[in-house]
C-alpha cells in the first residue's frame, strides 16, 4: 500500500467530515502497526502466526477432512490416516511456508491422492502409515509439490464435444502473454543483482565475455553468496520500476515473434549501440581483398 500515511490520517479524520458519526473504519495489515494510529490511541487487535501445532490442528480439522473426499462411508477408516498425513506435511514443509495454511492444504490435497491410493486398492493396510511414506515420499514428495502449490489447476471435463476438444487446447492459458513478461521480469528485478544485469540481458558479446570472466575466479573459502542459497529462502528485493521496464524490454525483443522475424536486420535493435557494433561486425564479414576492389576505399568505409 502506497502513501500509506496520508490514507490513514485521512481515515482519522473522517468522521470529521461525514455527516454522522456512527462509521467504523477496519484497516488489516500484515506488518506492524503505523505510528499514525499507535499515536492517536486507535483500537488495535495483535493476531499472531499461527504455530505449528495450531497449523497442525487446522489442517486436520473437519473441514478439510470433507474437502479431502472422506466424507463417504470409509471415513472412519481414513480419518486417523488423514490425520496422520496432514502432520506430516506440517511437518515436511512448514519450515518454508509458515504458517500459511492455505499454501500447506494446497499441497496436502494435491498430495493426498496419489498418498492414499495404495492404501484404496488393498496395497497396504490404512494403520501402516510410515510403510506408505517411506515407500512414496520420494515420488510424490519433490520440490515441483512446493513450487507449484499456488498454482491453479485449470482442468476441464473428459466428455466427448467439439467444445471441450477446443477447451483443452488451450488449457492452463490463465494469463496474457504481457502478462507473464510482467511477473518474470518482477522475479528476475527482485532476485539478480543489478550488477549483473548487463551479463544476463545485453546481447554485447564483449561485455558478457568480460563480466563472465571476473565471475569465473575463484571465491573466498567459507564464503556464501546470494545465488548459492536456494531462492525460497530469499526475500523478494525492491527494485526500481524502470529497471522493470528494460527487463521487460529484453525479454519482449527475445520472445516477440515480429521483432524476432526479421532480428538479422539492423533496424530491428533497438540500442544504439549493438546497432553500431552489428553494422561492423556486417562489415568485418564483407571486406574481401581482390584485384576489382579499391583497398584505400575499403579501409576508409571500415574504419
Amino acid at each position: 500500500m502506497e502513501a500509506h500515511t496520508d490514507l490513514l490520517a485521512g481515515l482519522l479524520r473522517l468522521h470529521e467530515q461525514a455527516p454522522f458519526n456512527d462509521i467504523t473504519v477496519v484497516v488489516i495489515t500484515t506488518s506492524e502497526p503505523p505510528s499514525e494510529v499507535v499515536t492517536h490511541g486507535v483500537p488495535t487487535i495483535y493476531f499472531r502466526p499461527y504455530t505449528q501445532d495450531e497449523v497442525t490442528a487446522i489442517l486436520q480439522g473437519k473441514q478439510f477432512v470433507e474437502e479431502a473426499k472422506l466424507s463417504d462411508g470409509r471415513a472412519e477408516n481414513y480419518l486417523e490416516f488423514w490425520n496422520q498425513f496432514a502432520k506430516m506435511v506440517v511437518d515436511l514443509f512448514f519450515s518454508y511456508t509458515g504458517s500459511d495454511v492455505s499454501t500447506l492444504l494446497d499441497i496436502a490435497l494435491k498430495s493426498w491422492p496419489k498418498f492414499i491410493a495404495p492404501v484404496v486398492e488393498g496395497k497396504y493396510p490404512a494403520t501402516d502409515f510410515l510403510r506408505v511414506y517411506r515407500d512414496l515420499k520420494d515420488v510424490i514428495f519433490t520440490d515441483e509439490v512446493l513450487t507449484n502449490s499456488a498454482i491453479k489447476d485449470f482442468s476441464v471435463d473428459n466428455n466427448d464435444n467439439d467444445d471441450n476438444d477446443i477447451a483443452r487446447q488451450y488449457q492452463g492459458s490463465d494469463l496474457p502473454v504481457h502478462s507473464k513478461f510482467l511477473l518474470i521480469a518482477s522475479y528476475l528485478a527482485s532476485f539478480i543483482d543489478p550488477k549483473n544485469d548487463l551479463h544476463y540481458f545485453s546481447k554485447l558479446k564483449a561485455v558478457r565475455g568480460n563480466l563472465l570472466r571476473k565471475n569465473s575466479k575463484v571465491k573466498k573459502l567459507l564464503t556464501v553468496a546470494k545465488e548459492d542459497i536456494d531462492t525460497r529462502l530469499l526475500q523478494p528485493n525492491f527494485f526500481e520500476l524502470e529497471r522493470l521496464y528494460a527487463i521487460v524490454s529484453v525479454i519482449y525483443r527475445n520472445e516477440s515473434k515480429l521483432l524476432n522475424k526479421f532480428n538479422d536486420k539492423p533496424q530491428f535493435i533497438e540500442d544504439l549501440s549493438e546497432r553500431e557494433i552489428h553494422r561492423r561486425e556486417t562489415e568485418h564479414a564483407m571486406f574481401t581483398l581482390s584485384r576489382n576492389v579499391d583497398l584505400n576505399s575499403q579501409l576508409a568505409t571500415h574504419f
